[in-house]
């Protein structure tokens, strides 16, 4: 007589053994993914079902071969899954790891394979990082790829004009171009002008200045921005109807070195 006792114990071990083995096989692809090694991720993904890749593991392999800026490894990890649909956050997270760190080929790649990535709000969270870290050539891609220039990150941070207002004139004119607001306004009622001012980014001021921004504009503390300037050349041109606008002689983070952008 059978008994179903043992039967259920049985399906509980099988059950646990090959989630074990699951795991761990997961595990090997993400170490696999971080060091670039194209060779084990493919024998690991070899026999492995489509559905197995976009396993949500707290960093998934694509994630991570994204942050490190390894290209084929994650071209082949979008090539393996062909469901897009099922993987957008996963790809939308490599996009925003990508543009922190640089690595604006690899923005291409997914550009290529997963062009909807760009039209998620995760991909408004990439341009604000890239604004940040200065990395224009990245901000490029994204923008190029369909991302808006004024979008608003979904954790409810600044669009990307703020953050590139306080670091790389490079990245203010590349955002000024695809179509973003110079005259954009924070919670507080502050401008990129007010950023860029305090900021000592000379650059970054001129930019948005050339681009139509107010001198004038007050926030809600009732501060313009030439209230907070450092430097001489924006206490100048922030100055109510002082014209023409000259271009600075070191125009701020433009003036920094473009490596690894």
């Amino acid at each position: 007589m059978e008994n179903p006792g043992w039967w259920k114990r049985a399906g509980a071990c099988f059950t646990s053994c090959a989630r074990q083995r699951s795991t761990a096989s997961g595990e090997a692809l993400l170490d696999a993914a971080e060091q670039g090694d194209l060779h084990a991720v493919r024998t690991l993904l070899a026999g492995r079902s489509r559905s197995a890749v976009s396993v949500p593991y707290r960093e998934t392999a694509l994630v991570l071969a994204a942050h490190h800026g390894h290209e084929e490894v994650v071209q082949v990890l979008l090539a393996t899954d062909d469901r897009p649909s099922a993987n957008s956050d996963r790809v939308a997270t490599a996009l925003v790891r990508a543009a922190a760190n640089g690595h604006f080929s690899i923005i291409h790649l997914i550009a290529t394979a997963r062009p909807q990535a760009f039209l998620t709000e995760t991909a408004a969270l990439a341009l604000t990082r890239a604004a940040q870290n200065g990395r224009h050539l990245c901000m490029r891609q994204l923008l190029r790829g369909g991302t808006p220039a004024d979008a608003r990150p979904p954790d409810g941070g600044l669009p990307a004009l703020f953050a590139a207002a306080a670091n790389d004139a490079r990245c203010v004119a590349e955002l000024l171009k695809a179509g973003a607001s110079a005259n954009q306004v924070d919670d507080n009622g502050r401008t990129p002008l007010h950023y860029a001012s305090e900021a000592n980014e000379d650059g970054c001021v001129y930019e948005l200045l050339v681009a139509g921004a107010d001198r004038n504009a007050r926030d809600r503390a009732g501060r313009a921005p030439r209230d907070d300037a450092i430097s001489e050349y924006a206490c100048v041109v922030l100055l109510p109807g002082h014209s023409p606008v000259r271009r600075p002689q070191v125009a701020g983070s433009a003036a920094r070195p473009a490596a690894g952008h």
